[in-house]
């Protein structure tokens, strides 16, 4: 079997409300609010030879320590890609 047979998924990874409207499109969502807690997870995403890309949220990788994100941004396998940030806004209604 050749390399180009081998299924590789993508990931999406961060805060549920990001994860949840990518997971609509059927990227795997993976949550973790907290990027500190990215340290505990990421031997778990290291370990899945299919995956190819993790997509994560501008907001949420800028908050990882420097060593770990300069670490990320190297990477080749799986690609890490930094999407803009979602944001809800609230309307104030006056009544």
């Amino acid at each position: 079997m050749s390399a180009i047979n081998k299924e590789v998924t993508a990931i999406v990874l961060g805060r549920r409300f990001f994860i949840d409207l990518w997971g609509i499109l059927g990227i795997i969502p993976m949550p973790c609010e907290d990027p500190l807690e990215l340290p505990r997870i990421l031997p778990e995403i290291l370990s899945r030879k299919n995956i190819g890309c993790v997509m994560v949220e501008d907001q949420w990788f800028r908050q990882l320590p420097l060593p770990l994100k300069e670490k990320l941004e190297e990477m080749e396998s799986p690609l890490w890609v930094s999407l803009p940030t979602l944001s809800i806004e609230e309307e104030s209604y006056e009544q």
